[in-house]
Formats: structure tokens, C-alpha cells, sequence
């Protein structure tokens, strides 16, 4: 169902959108999103979802997009992208960016990347490293050379209530997980941040764990 999806995504969406809010320090107001458009199918194609994502975003969202990253876009996504553009506001038009995923190839040696450039330039060294194993993720995933990331916002919370998010990370065995990120660079990737966000979780749970309104 068109519509139903295009809620549930748009109700995820809203909940990201306010733990950037909420994980916001001071003096920062804006995000940068980064849509990864691998994988995406003749199936993927819908209007819907789209307007329904940029109302969200202009109707509660407005000036909060720093930049719209749009990464590894097919051709086939050309003729949304024109039945959106006459929808889009003009400050937002300029804000989004078109990049390739070119990626130097292990042992190909080095080149010039419009990928790195953009994000060296918009986060730090840490940020760009867990954005990086993020994307080489997803495309094992996509090309059926590796499991399906999983992200689950009750998995999320619990480990943040308990104060132990080194269980968020899939490479503890059983019986390892601990109450303090402080050797979280030993223990691989965790698709929910970095160890610096993580820690922010537990400085803050607020991020994850919205007070209860009364």
C-alpha cells in the first residue's frame, strides 16, 4: 500500500528528524542528510513518498537542511527527480548535491573523489570512516555478499536505558558486553553511530528516549 508506506516512512523519518533536534549542541541548527540511492528499483519509483517527504520536511522542518546529499543516483530516478523539482523551494534546490560513488578500488591507487571531497569537507574523520562502512554495508547487502543491516529503535533504546551500548555492537560474543564505550574502537562497527554519538546517547538518553509528556 502506497500510501500506508509513505506514512510509516515519513513517521521514521520524524522520529530521526527530532533525535538530530535533540542531539543538536550548541550553536549547530542544521543536518546534513545523506540519501544512498543503491539498490533503487523501477519499484522504488514513487511520487508519493517523495512530496509526502518534502512536505514533512518544509511544514516542521524549515531551515534545519544544511545539505541534501544525493548519492549513486540511477538514470532511472531522472524522471522523479524532474516531476519534483517545479515542488522544491529554491534555497532547498541550491542545498542539494548529486554524487558518484567513486570510491578509490582497493589496490587501484589513488585518485580524486567527489565522494571524499564532500564529506571530508562536512564531518569529521570519524564520522566519514562510520559513513564510509555504512555504504559498504548496504552494497554487500544489495549485491547478496552480506547480511541485512538492521536498526531497531527498541534495540536502540533499551541498551541506552541500561547504559550498556557496547551490546548495540554485533562483533561481542555473548557475555562480553560492558556498561562503558570506552574501548568501543576495538569492537567494529555499530550501524546506530559513532562512539562519540553513542556516548552522546548516554550523556543525554533524551536523544533516544523521549520524555513523557504530562
Amino acid at each position: 500500500n502506497i500510501l500506508c508506506n509513505a506514512s510509516t516512512i515519513c513517521l521514521r523519518s520524524h522520529q530521526m528528524f527530532e533525535m538530530a533536534v535533540r542531539s543538536m549542541p550548541p550553536g549547530v541548527e542544521q543536518w546534513v542528510w545523506l540519501n544512498d540511492f543503491v539498490g533503487f528499483g523501477v519499484s522504488d519509483l514513487n511520487p508519493s513518498l517523495a512530496l509526502s517527504f518534502l512536505e514533512l520536511s518544509a511544514d516542521h522542518y524549515p531551515e534545519r537542511l544544511g545539505q541534501l546529499l544525493v548519492l549513486d543516483a540511477p538514470g532511472i530516478l531522472t524522471p522523479l527527480w524532474n516531476m519534483l523539482k517545479p515542488f522544491i523551494d529554491p534555497v532547498t534546490h541550491k542545498k542539494i548535491r548529486f554524487l558518484p560513488h567513486d570510491l578509490p578500488r582497493p589496490g587501484g591507487g589513488q585518485h580524486d573523489s567527489q565522494l571524499l571531497r564532500a564529506l571530508n569537507e562536512l564531518m569529521d574523520e570519524e564520522l566519514v570512516q562510520w559513513v564510509l562502512q555504512e555504504m559498504k554495508t548496504v552494497r554487500g547487502f544489495t549485491s547478496g555478499e552480506g547480511p541485512r543491516p538492521m536498526y531497531d529503535m527498541r534495540q536502540l533504546r533499551s541498551a541506552v536505558e541500561s547504559g550498556k551500548v557496547d551490546s548495540l555492537y554485533p562483533a561481542l560474543a555473548p557475555g562480553q558486553q560492558g556498561s562503558s564505550t570506552a574501548a568501543t574502537g576495538q569492537l567494529g562497527h555499530c550501524h546506530y553511530g559513532t562512539t562519540k554519538m553513542l556516548d552522546s546517547f548516554l550523556a543525554k538518553p533524551n536523544i533516544v528516549i523521549p520524555e513523557q509528556k504530562t
